[in-house]
């Protein structure tokens, strides 16, 4: 019932609880943001998912020269998250994967390294990724596909 003041308050209601980062879609190279920005991508990427991070700068002729080649990768394997790091602006995550080289190119699973690869040879680090990327997560894939509602 409205008082002469105005109306009543509604009873306050709870606060929501934070929703669930969702996974990182693949598909596309993902531009890094900040450190927890890569904790977030690592903590939600699938169990067996590859995330390959491109240690990279724009001052760099030979970064610049594969960039095309880990973007086609990506699109051609949306199962695996191709994550690039910016090497003048995310100095904290250079020093804790002890990145002294660029481009430097690290797959990991579980957070937990792989593979390395350092310099701008495109057949290896295609045959490297291609080696770890495993298969697609059909259930993944599956709720990308159109399909059908039952009526």
């Amino acid at each position: 019932r409205d008082s002469p003041a105005g109306p009543t308050p509604a009873a306050a209601k709870p606060a929501a609880a934070k929703p669930k980062p969702r996974p990182p879609q693949g598909g596309k190279v993902i531009a890094l943001t900040s450190a927890k920005h890569l904790a977030e991508i690592l903590d939600t990427a699938g169990p067996n998912q590859l995330v390959v991070l491109d240690f990279t700068a724009t001052w760099c002729g030979p970064c610049q020269q594969i960039s095309p080649v880990f973007a086609r990768l990506a699109t051609d394997l949306p199962h695996v998250l191709c994550v690039k790091v910016d090497a003048d602006t995310h100095g904290a995550v250079l020093k804790a994967y002890a990145v002294k080289a660029f481009p430097t190119f690290l797959l990991l699973r579980r957070k937990a390294e792989l593979s390395r690869m350092q310099g701008a040879d495109a057949g290896a680090l295609e045959a490297s990724i291609r080696a770890n990327a495993g298969k697609p997560d059909p259930w993944q894939t599956a709720s990308k596909s159109s399909g059908r509602t039952l009526r």
